[in-house]
């Protein structure tokens, strides 16, 4: 009788060992999980943001240089007006990819307070840190969606006037 109890005894200390390793297994992948997920965001915004950046500068040239070459008094009133829709369309581009661009800032800030909440929680709760997720906003991806509309239509009107 002895022996079954110690076996039985021996079994579930081999139980528990067995669970802890499994959970200091799971909460290892999970963090290398976290870990690159969060590298691969960062590299992403990076990526977007520098898109961005290079848009807005590529659209603000191409602003100037059509404001400031543009000579109105030899054409038709319907050019004109093509004209002066793409430039329209043109600015409002601009715009649009400057507010995208802005929600990385934003996103930013938003985060670092999340992060802040957390750890004040974490801390008063005597807990580990827990992973703190902040989702864009549906203005600024409609922002950046509108941009890039806006782009692609000033181009085509740009076409048909040129035309």
């Amino acid at each position: 009788m002895e022996n079954v109890e110690e076996w039985d005894d021996l079994f579930k200390r081999l139980s528990e060992q067995t669970e802890r390793t499994k959970e200091v297994i799971r909460d290892d992948f999970m963090k290398k999980a976290e870990k690159t997920t969060g590298e691969a965001t960062n590299l992403l915004a990076e990526k977007r943001s520098e898109w961005h950046q290079q848009l807005l500068v590529a659209g603000s040239a191409l602003f100037g240089i059509l404001i400031s070459l543009h000579n109105t008094s030899l054409y038709g009133r319907y050019i004109r007006m093509t004209f002066a829709l793409a430039i329209v369309l043109l600015a409002l581009g601009i715009l649009m990819t400057a507010i995208s661009l802005y929600s990385y800032v934003y996103n930013l800030a938003r985060a670092r307070k999340a992060y802040t909440e957390e750890s004040t929680s974490a801390l008063h709760e005597r807990r580990a840190i827990g992973a703190v997720y902040v989702h864009e906003k549906k203005v600024f991806a409609v922002c950046e969606t509108a941009g890039y509309a806006c782009f692609v239509l000033s181009v085509v009107l740009l076409a048909l006037y040129s035309v």
